[in-house]
C-alpha cells in the first residue's frame, strides 16, 4: 500500500458567530470546523456519509482532545488540516491541525470515531473491508490517545437543559460541536473569563435526541487547580458526556 504524506486542508474565514462576546474563537466552533474538514476528507477518501450510509452506516465522534493556543477573532482566517491515522480496538482516529493564515501553529487536536450500524444503532468494527482506509506517513498531531476520564468525588449541579430543534443534525441527534457550547453556557463566568490557552476533552457517551431533558455538573478536578471537570446526565441518570476543560 502506498503512503500519502499530504493531509486535507481547508480554510475558513471567521465569522461573528464564531466567537464569543470577547472575540475570542469559540471551542465550539472550532468543533465546527474540525467536523466539516473530517467530512470532506472522509468523502475525498470515499468513505464519507454517502458511501457509508449505502453500506447502512454513519460515523459519530466518540472522543476529542483539543489543545488551543490561538488568538484569531472576526474576519480573521484560519486553516486546518486533517487526516486518519489508523485505528484502535472500535475507534477510527484522526487528527488536526490548525494555523494561522501566515503559517504559525494555533492548535491540535486529536480524535476517536465510531462506524455505527444505522439500524441497531450501535458501532461495528470498522474493518478494511467497510472503509477503505488509506495508510499516511504523517507525525501524529498529538502523540496521546483521548481515554477515559475520571469523575471527581463530588460534583455540582450547573444548570437542567432541553434539547431542542436548533441543536439536531442529520442523524436526527445533538450534533457534536454543541456539547462545548452547552458546556460553556453553563459554566460560571469566573471560569469562561480565562477561556484563553487551554486543554480541551470530551467524551460521548450517549446520544441525546429532540425534546430529551439532561442535567449539567462541574467541580474541579482532584488532579489540577486549573482543570474542571464536567458531565450530564439524562432523566435515566445515564451519562450523556464527560468533559475536562484546562487552562495551561
Amino acid at each position: 500500500m502506498m503512503l500519502r504524506d499530504q493531509p486535507h486542508r481547508s480554510l475558513f474565514m471567521v465569522q461573528a458567530t464564531d466567537t464569543d462576546a470577547e472575540n475570542r474563537l469559540k471551542i465550539s466552533s472550532i468543533f465546527n470546523y474540525l467536523q466539516i474538514v473530517a467530512g470532506r476528507n472522509a468523502n475525498e477518501l470515499s468513505f464519507g456519509y454517502d458511501d457509508l450510509s449505502k453500506k447502512g452506516l454513519f460515523w459519530v465522534l466518540s472522543r476529542m482532545m483539543l489543545e488551543w493556543h490561538g488568538k484569531i477573532g472576526i474576519e480573521e482566517e484560519i486553516i486546518v488540516e486533517t487526516w486518519p491515522k489508523g485505528t484502535e480496538r472500535l475507534f477510527a482516529l484522526r487528527d488536526f491541525i490548525l494555523y494561522y493564515k501566515n503559517g504559525k501553529p494555533a492548535g491540535k487536536a486529536t480524535s476517536a470515531w465510531l462506524l455505527i450500524d444505522i439500524n441497531t444503532r450501535r458501532p461495528v468494527i470498522p474493518s478494511q473491508e467497510l472503509f477503505n482506509r488509506p495508510e499516511f506517513n504523517i507525525p501524529p498531531a498529538i502523540d496521546e490517545l483521548p481515554e477515559k476520564i475520571t469523575e471527581p468525588h463530588e460534583k455540582e449541579l450547573l444548570t437542567n437543559r432541553k434539547v431542542v430543534y436548533s441543536d439536531l443534525d442529520i442523524n436526527h441527534h445533538v450534533n457534536n460541536a454543541k456539547y462545548p457550547e452547552y458546556i460553556f453556557d453553563a459554566l460560571p463566568q469566573e471560569i469562561t473569563d480565562r477561556y484563553k490557552d487551554c486543554k480541551f476533552q470530551i467524551n460521548y457517551l450517549k446520544e441525546l435526541r429532540l425534546s430529551e431533558i439532561f442535567k449539567i455538573y462541574y467541580n474541579k478536578t482532584d488532579t489540577s487547580e486549573n482543570q474542571y471537570y464536567i458531565d450530564a446526565e439524562n432523566e435515566l441518570q445515564q451519562k450523556v458526556f464527560q468533559a475536562t476543560l484546562e487552562f495551561i
